[in-house]
């Protein structure tokens, strides 16, 4: 019996401060600050959770941006995160 492999979409973001932008699986590119609410790039002035940084904090956001669209984790390194949903 023949059993179909899952088909995915891949979204992807890379932390480069002010421009950290979500690449969505159809290409349109959003900017996760906007994406946010945040009116504007405070830069190094911003207060982070304890034990946090700029990178990690930002990251994180964008990736909650992604899971709430049905994204999960495959793959971080360095400033780039990738992620996947099943296609319908």
């Amino acid at each position: 019996m023949p059993t179909s492999a899952a088909t995915y979409e891949y979204a992807s973001v890379r932390f480069t401060e002010d421009k950290t932008c979500i690449v969505w699986p159809g290409g349109k590119t959003e900017n996760v600050f906007e994406l946010s609410g945040k009116a504007k790039f405070d830069g190094w002035n911003e207060h982070y959770p304890k034990g946090a940084d700029f990178r990690m904090y930002w990251l994180t956001v964008a990736m909650n941006i992604m899971g709430k669209r049905g994204f999960e984790l495959v793959h971080m390194e360095g400033p780039d995160v990738v992620m996947r949903r099943p296609l319908r």
